[in-house]
C-alpha cells in the first residue's frame, strides 16, 4: 500500500517529513493474510515536521525465508 500512488504516496511523504523511519522488517509472504500477500513492519520515531527528510539510514531485515 505504501509503495503505490494516491493515499499510499501521501502517507509515505508524511512519514519521511515527520518521522525518522529507521527499520523495515520484511515478513514471510502469507504470514497475516492469504498466500501471496506480502507484509512489512515499519519502525519509526516521530519528529517535528522538516523540509529535509529525517531518515538518513534505514535498516532492512528480510525474514522472507
Amino acid at each position: 500500500m505504501l509503495f503505490e500512488g494516491g493515499a499510499g504516496e501521501t502517507i509515505r511523504k508524511k512519514l519521511l517529513q515527520q518521522c525518522d523511519v529507521h527499520t523495515l522488517l520484511r515478513l514471510p509472504t502469507g504470514i497475516f493474510y492469504a498466500g501471496g500477500v506480502k507484509a512489512n513492519v515499519l519502525f519509526f520515531d516521530r519528529k517535528p515536521p522538516s523540509e529535509k527528510p529525517w531518515t538518513d539510514k534505514l535498516w532492512i531485515y528480510d525474514l522472507d525465508l
